[in-house]
């Protein structure tokens, strides 16, 4: 794996800004923000770098993102979520035709071929193990959830909490933008402008799935409403809380009292992944000992 393969990994809610004038792909979750970066546009990007990011250059950083979209470094050790964020930033990228850009290209289809690899060896069948299932069992019995935002995690929790005929109203800013990124799950829910909130008047459970604060939280929900439970996605929700001060009667889980209640046998979890990073060390050196040769250099031409 080439040194040329940068990326800068910050953990929690912070992102990176001012990246209009640096070649790079961004990948953003709720517990984290990596940035590949073209080495060329690296002098431009080092103000960003602050205390506690990181820095990662070829094998290391391609075994990072591989236990990332492996959902090793997830809450929900396996998680698909991650996965599937991944993947769109990936296939919404626009390619550079430079070296670079065939490089990310290539690192990338090899990212994919590895994790598919991996996730069917050693992190199948792990029960529940994914945020719709935990969710679906919270919220259990509830008839009105609202949720706050419409991205990725939104659309992977949308299947499990619709099925028992839940009436469902999302909250976004660009009406559209949700729409179109939905697809057919927006036919199964109620969207909204997040300007709206006279049907919070009967909402049982909000779902907070958007970098907001507890402040905003605290001004946009009405003491009024019936709330039975509020779930708190948000990457600092145990730091930046506002439970009961919304509701004494709600309960209020944040991200990490929502993973606390998981039952699963973490011991068969930890042999898994101990499995999965052995394979990942295994996948990372065979790509290291891999040496392509490419007499004329086309790949990185017409990359």
């Amino acid at each position: 794996m080439t040194p040329d393969f940068l990326l800068v990994h910050r953990e929690g809610a912070r992102r990176f800004s001012n990246l209009e004038n640096v070649s790079h792909f961004s990948f953003i979750t709720c517990l984290r923000h990596v940035v590949i970066v073209d080495p060329d546009s690296l002098a431009s990007f080092e103000a960003e770098i602050e205390t506690g990011d990181v820095l990662l250059a070829g094998e290391e950083a391609y075994a990072f993102l591989l236990e990332v979209i492996c959902g090793l470094r997830s809450p929900l050790l396996g998680e698909t979520e991650v996965y599937g964020q991944f993947k769109n930033a990936a296939s919404s990228f626009t390619v550079p035709a430079t070296p670079w850009g065939g490089l990310v290209s290539r690192t990338f289809k090899n990212l994919f071929e590895d994790a598919k690899k991996i996730r069917q060896a050693h992190l199948e069948d792990l029960g529940s193990q994914s945020y719709g299932s935990i969710l679906r069992r919270e919220l259990k019995g509830l008839s009105r959830v609202h949720v706050i935002g419409s991205g990725h995690l939104v659309q992977e929790i949308l299947p499990w909490i619709a099925k028992d005929g839940t009436s469902i109203v999302i909250h976004c800013r660009d009406l559209a933008k949700a729409e179109k990124s939905l697809g057919e799950l927006a036919a199964k829910v109620e969207l909204v402008s997040l300007d709206e909130r006279r049907s919070l008047a009967a909402a049982e459970a909000v779902i907070v799935a958007a970098p907001v604060s507890a402040k905003w939280l605290r001004a946009w929900l009405p003491e009024s409403a019936p709330l039975k439970t509020i779930v708190d996605f948000r990457a600092d929700s145990a730091t930046d809380r506002f439970a009961h001060a919304v509701n004494d009667r709600a309960i209020v889980l944040d991200l990490p009292e929502l993973l606390g209640r998981l039952n699963t046998n973490q011991t068969l979890l930890q042999e898994r992944k101990r499995g999965a990073l052995d394979a990942i060390e295994a996948s990372v050196a065979a790509r290291a000992r891999h040496v392509e040769y490419r007499p004329f250099g086309w790949d990185d031409v017409c990359a």
